[in-house]
Formats: C-alpha cells, sequence, structure tokens
C-alpha cells in the first residue's frame, strides 16, 4: 500500500518540481508581505505597541500564522550578530 502512494505522490509532485527548477516559478500563494505592504505595516506597529497576536489578527483580518511569521522576522533584525 505505501508503494502506490509513493508512486502516486511522485507523479503529482515530479512535474512540479522540474518546473520549479527549469524555469524558476514559484508556486503557491504570494506572503502578505509581498502582495500588502500596507497591512505589514500595520502589523508591525501593532506588534510595536504590545498587542496580542490574535487581536492583531482578528482586527487585521489576516492569519495568526501570519502574524507570527512577521514578528519572527522583526526578531531576526534585532538580534546582533552571532559567530
Amino acid at each position: 500500500m505505501q508503494y502506490v502512494i509513493d508512486c502516486r505522490q511522485c507523479q503529482c509532485t515530479g512535474p512540479l518540481s522540474r518546473s520549479r527548477k527549469a524555469q524558476g516559478t514559484n508556486l503557491g500563494r504570494r506572503r502578505l508581505e509581498d502582495s500588502d505592504s500596507a497591512k505589514a505595516k500595520a502589523i508591525r506597529a501593532a506588534l510595536a505597541e504590545k498587542k496580542g497576536i490574535h487581536r492583531i489578527a482578528r482586527e487585521l483580518q489576516t492569519g495568526v500564522g501570519t502574524v507570527l511569521r512577521i514578528r519572527a522576522g522583526l526578531a531576526e533584525r534585532m538580534r546582533p550578530d552571532r559567530r
């Protein structure tokens, strides 16, 4: 049974991975940071005001994961270089 699942998975993902390599295409939805920079700035401002993650997501009508990803990006920028 696992063999059949692996074969089907390979049939589905094989052409996609080949097209990604050959043409350099990105598949899937764009991230909020790339498509709606005003909303991303509003999330950053709300995070600076120390609002909660769920409240920010609810008020700005985004997902909690989006707010967490932007918060993680801010933390990466604030971290000093470690060597």
